[in-house]
């Protein structure tokens, strides 16, 4: 139960919070977005570091100084989470 007691305790605090300003949901969304991208490259076996990552999703496009196909993969998990 202490599980249980600690996620309600988080909701709780959660809820209170409510609503929460515009940009700090903007930045839990690109944080979450990142981290998903990031692991699910890692799980594919590739390896684009985080500021490469955030690079590829803030521009949207693939960087000519860096491999091509690990980036669209980038763009196509960001495609798959929209």
């Amino acid at each position: 139960m202490a599980l249980l007691d600690d996620i309600l305790e988080k909701k709780r605090v959660l809820d209170d919070a409510r609503p929460m300003p515009l940009t700090v949901v903007r930045d839990l969304a690109d944080r979450f977005e990142r981290g998903l991208t990031s692991a699910c490259l890692l799980a594919e076996g590739i390896e684009l570091s985080p500021e490469d990552i955030r690079m590829v999703l803030d521009r949207g496009a693939v960087l000519r100084s860096r491999p091509p196909e690990p980036q669209r993969l980038a763009l196509n998990h960001r495609a798959a989470l929209e």
